[in-house]
């Protein structure tokens, strides 16, 4: 059986962190971002592009240190079911915990 080699947290540390990073800066800007000049908006926003950037070469060298040089196999996330399924949500359950859980909650209307 072949081993592969796999990337670890520690590896992957400055990708995530980054990552988080950039998103975190990118949702401040939908936040407040009407509040402040055009400037301003400008300098955040290339902060956080820097940030995303730097978290894709973090991840590309962690890869190429694994000896991975081709595409990186994305799922098929094109449509919400397919996104749930992947993460594995059994929508049909959630569904029924859903009616079971506001069934007793909201009052009739009728």
């Amino acid at each position: 059986m072949e081993q592969r080699a796999t990337a670890t947290q520690m590896k992957m540390y400055c990708s995530f962190s980054d990552s988080r990073n950039g998103a975190g800066i990118t949702l401040l800007l939908h936040t407040v971002g009407a509040f402040h000049s055009p400037v301003e908006y400008q300098r955040i926003l290339s902060l956080s592009l820097d940030r995303a950037h730097k978290a894709r070469f973090e991840t590309a060298k962690v890869l190429a240190q694994l000896g991975f040089t081709g595409d990186v196999p994305l799922p098929d996330i094109s449509t919400k079911e397919k996104a749930q399924a992947y993460i594995g949500l059994d929508m049909q359950k959630e569904k029924t915990d859903k009616k079971n859980i506001s069934g007793g909650y909201y009052p009739s209307m009728a």
